[in-house]
């Protein structure tokens, strides 16, 4: 009677260690731990490298033709390929996203002024001021002239 109350207790301990792993394989598979993911840090700008010399190469063709069992005749042109990347040759000027809110003029016919937003943020510019690069030329009820980093360009409401 001894031997089989051995068994019982020591089969019971395998039972209940296979079901605590299969418990808590359970567990962690409901509630996985959280990890942490960083944010990749893009650069703000990009600058392309300009390339001025031609990639040249030739195809020579002195090989066996595979279906006539032959050399090619020497009367074809050796063909050359000449590839040509574009090269960069001026600046782009990016401007920031500007809209054309409206005009307020003056009652007797005075000042006028042009509310833009430069990014967002809203201000209020007369003729010939500027901000944050931009600086408003001139302006029409319907349509505004501004100026960013030496370029031009027309705004309509």
């Amino acid at each position: 009677m001894g031997k089989n109350k051995l068994k019982t207790y020591a089969l019971s301990v395998v039972v209940v260690t296979i079901w605590g792993v299969i418990g808590y394989q359970i567990y962690s598979a409901l509630n996985p731990s959280e990890e942490e993911l960083g944010v990749p840090q893009v650069p703000l700008s990009f600058n392309t490298e300009t390339v001025t010399e031609r990639d040249t190469f030739s195809i020579q063709n002195n090989y066996r033709d595979p279906f006539l069992g032959k050399l090619p005749d020497n009367k074809q042109p050796v063909r050359t390929v000449q590839t040509q990347r574009p090269a960069k040759t001026e600046d782009t000027v990016v401007f920031p996203n500007i809209k054309y809110k409206g005009m307020v003029q003056n009652a007797e016919g005075g000042e006028t002024v042009f509310a833009i937003s430069i990014n967002g943020i809203e201000s209020i510019l007369g003729a010939g001021q500027s901000y944050q690069d931009v600086q408003l030329i001139s302006g029409k009820p319907q349509e505004i002239l501004i100026s960013f980093k030496g370029k031009r360009k027309t705004l309509r409401k």
